[in-house]
């Protein structure tokens, strides 16, 4: 599933807005950096944000099924189903 899709499609269900924006990894590494992030923070944030653009992390894991003889859940499926805790967090 795209982070799009995701951001639209899922987070939504609780009734919050929520936009996707992919901001170039120079933009994204400065906004941590004057938020104060501390360096090894900042490298892992990166490697994830790489990971994350790549798309490679949309693709299923199967060590769920292998660890618990049933398939991975999907996010629209975990979203859906835990809907009530997204609607009750109090809005900012």
């Amino acid at each position: 599933m795209a982070t799009s899709h995701c951001a639209a499609g899922h987070f939504g269900c609780g009734g919050y807005e929520v936009r996707y924006s992919a901001p170039p990894v120079e933009e994204y590494v400065a906004r941590l950096t004057e938020r104060g992030a501390p360096a090894d923070y900042i490298e892992l944030q990166m490697m994830i944000y790489r990971v994350v653009r790549a798309n490679v992390s949309a693709l299923p894991n199967r060590s769920i099924r292998r660890l618990t003889g049933r398939p991975a859940t999907t996010f629209a499926q975990f979203a859906e189903r835990e809907k009530a805790v997204w609607a009750s967090v109090p809005s900012s």
